[in-house]
């Protein structure tokens, strides 16, 4: 079923959010449906209070920066309590090691956690000794891939057979690779110098979408919606302003975040009018309130 014609239900099957390849594609259309609503809620004045007397504990490495901004709006959106702990990395397995940390914390009564780090492991350590847990990390999660979901929708206002350009060789399923996968975009990897996907990550998105691999960048980007930039291989795998002209006129630009320490595009893709990075960061806040209202409210 095309998410365009999809019916929420306001409900998802899963307890906890840590990756997108491992929740099923319906649950995918919730998060982006309950997105989609609370813009509107937010557009007409409509106070949200899903998460009325709800404690949500944001775990993470950062003293302060974007993820904490994002956490405490999207709290505040369905009026929950956020709480901050700074732990992160190994100091997440050591914390958890401890019976008695684990005790207090399932004794506190914090309703869910969120954990953005620069770890990508350490929500899935988490929830195995809580539940529910979000991914937020900023690199890939579930909430990153929901947020560039939904701008794109936002955007071209369809999912289901769009032609996404990526521009790397993965060798892992990411959340958003595995979102683009279950809501019907059809994928064309552009691999350079011999490079092609990890042959798992190709069979595990032929089960949901079109899969196709080339070596022609400028063919691919001619006939795309969307070019996405996530590669491993900065050398081989470069982003210049002579590449984004042969772009299609109408097409939109992705990569994945933070933008500011990326080896593979330079900061001033920002400048070009098709790039959406920055809109789908400022959609993280409606992706993790949706997530948390579904998982909570």
């Amino acid at each position: 079923m095309k998410f365009e014609n999809y019916l929420p239900k306001n409900a998802i099957n899963c307890r906890s959010v840590v990756n997108l390849k491992d929740i099923d594609t319906e649950d995918v259309y919730e998060m982006l449906s309950k997105c989609i609503r609370l813009k509107i809620q937010e557009s007409v004045g409509e106070v949200n209070y899903s998460l009325k007397n709800k404690h949500v504990m944001l775990i993470t490495n950062q003293r302060l920066g974007l993820a904490q901004v994002t956490f405490r709006l999207a709290v505040d959106k369905v009026n929950g309590h956020p709480l901050t702990i700074p732990i992160g990395g190994s100091n997440i397995v050591e914390f958890l090691s401890g019976k008695e940390s684990v005790e207090v914390l399932s004794k506190l009564k914090i309703d869910g956690f969120v954990v953005e780090t620069s770890v990508t492991s350490d929500a899935e350590k988490l929830s195995e000794k809580m539940s529910p847990v979000i991914n937020a990390y900023g690199g890939d999660s579930p909430i990153s891939a929901v947020s560039y979901l939904l701008t794109v929708y936002e955007r071209l206002h369809k999912l289901d057979g769009l032609n996404v350009c990526y521009y790397g060789c993965p060798k892992t399923v990411t959340s958003f690779l595995a979102g683009i996968a279950k809501c019907g975009m059809n994928i064309n990897f552009v691999k350079e110098n011999c490079q092609t996907p990890d042959e798992t990550v190709l069979d595990y998105l032929k089960e949901f979408t079109s899969v196709t691999v080339t070596d022609d960048y400028e063919k691919a980007v001619k006939y795309c919606d969307l070019l996405y930039i996530d590669n491993d291989y900065p050398s081989d795998y470069m982003i210049t302003n002579e590449k984004l002209e042969a772009l299609n006129a109408s097409a939109f630009v992705l990569h994945e975040t933070p933008l500011t320490d990326a080896v593979d595009c330079s900061i001033d893709v920002l400048d070009d009018k098709r790039c959406l990075v920055t809109d789908g960061k400022a959609n993280t806040v409606y992706a993790l309130s949706a997530v948390l209202e579904l998982l909570l409210g």
